[in-house]
């Protein structure tokens, strides 16, 4: 808190507010603060957490990710412009509507203030864990609504909330890197040093929108009770986050996708450098035929799974990757994980939820409620 209270005393907490139009300020203020919060992650992390952005804002606004496994901290990010004064003290206060809040005992708040003189954040935010915020923050009704009225005295008044308090730069390392959850067991199949080139752009192009089809087919069939959420960064093999708010428990889906050849089959590649093995990650398989159009059938297949279906190869600039060539009508190795591709959407979600029963996905839910 002491960096907090340097600023305040010298100019950002008694700065006079500017009297311009705020029409367009939450979205603007919640794009900024969102930003500011994943940079801060990745960039603290060194490259060794990646942050995703929900394609549908459902609540949560952003997933922590320790890279090379699906250890995932869900994350809501409320910030305010500007803080009100009492009997001299000056607060941030910020009411939060019950309904608004996602319950997921494993997602985390994180309030911060954004002065609207600079576009950026404060130096201090409070990253709060859901159930702790639900049990000890003050709620009020207004109009019939109940709000949970929260309040944090930036001078230092109260110290409810200070053990949550941490400077921005060091929010990787302070907070998310401290998390039992974050510090759990590695990935089954551990990630290697990269060194294959990178994919050619017409394959990111055919990658891209593979990743948008599975994505619309699963945000569809889970409606208001899922979100799906995509990499700001692409940091390893997955593409997708799959959230089941009612359930919570997020899964992971690795998207690969091949052209149909004249011997109808099609190949599909690995890279060994960004792939890992987890119970809550899925490789999603399509084939496509040459106007793009994806094939009836596709494959959920466990990533675990992966080292028994595809070849681990060396590749020509030192690197490897795992490759196979899904044969229809001919290879029935795959038959296992073939679903009709107009049910991709709900067949995803019901690999998703059941792996909640996976032991070791309840082991971790254990280590993220420590």
């Amino acid at each position: 808190m002491t960096v907090m209270v340097k600023r305040s005393l010298g100019f950002d907490l008694h700065a006079a507010q500017p009297s311009r139009s705020r029409s367009d300020s939450p979205s603007a203020l919640a794009a900024v603060s969102e930003d500011t919060i994943g940079v801060a992650l990745m960039h603290g992390s060194g490259g060794l957490a990646a942050v995703a952005r929900p394609m549908v804002d459902l609540g949560f606004d952003l997933y922590a990710r320790r890279l090379g496994t699906m250890r995932i901290v869900p994350i809501q990010v409320k910030a305010r412009a500007s803080l009100e004064s009492m009997q001299g003290y000056r607060y941030f206060n910020y009411l939060l509507a019950s309904k608004d809040l996602q319950r997921d005992p494993s997602g985390f708040l994180i309030f911060t203030y954004v002065p609207w003189h600079r576009p950026e954040a404060f130096e201090t935010v409070l990253a709060i864990p859901i159930p702790y915020f639900i049990r000890h923050c003050s709620r009020v009704v207004e109009d019939g609504v109940e709000y949970f009225a929260f309040r944090w005295a930036l001078l230092g008044r109260g110290r409810k909330w200070l053990r949550f308090s941490y400077p921005l730069t060091e929010l990787h390392g302070l907070w998310l890197q401290q998390l039992p959850a974050w510090r759990g067991g590695a990935a089954k199949i551990q990630l290697e040093i990269g060194r294959e080139a990178p994919a050619p752009r017409d394959h990111r192009m055919v990658g891209s929108l593979a990743e948008l089809f599975v994505a619309e087919k699963v945000q569809h069939a889970g409606g208001r009770n899922v979100m799906v959420a995509y990499d700001r960064v692409r940091m390893d093999c997955v593409a997708l986050l799959v959230h089941d708010l009612k359930k919570h428990v997020v899964g992971g889906l690795a998207i690969y996708t091949g052209s149909l050849t004249k011997e109808n089959n099609f190949r599909i590649t690995v890279r060994a450098s960004s792939f890992f093995a987890d119970d809550l990650l899925w490789l999603i398989v399509l084939g496509h035929r040459k106007d793009g159009s994806y094939l009836d059938w596709s494959y959920v297949i466990p990533s675990s799974d992966v080292v028994k279906l595809f070849t681990k190869s060396p590749t020509a600039d030192g690197g490897a990757s795992y490759t196979t060539a899904v044969s229809l009508g001919r290879s029935k190795k795959f038959d296992p994980y073939k679903v009709a591709t107009s049910d991709l959407g709900p067949v995803i979600l019901d690999r998703v939820r059941a792996a909640m029963k996976h032991p070791s996905v309840k082991r971790f839910r254990r280590h993220i409620a420590a």
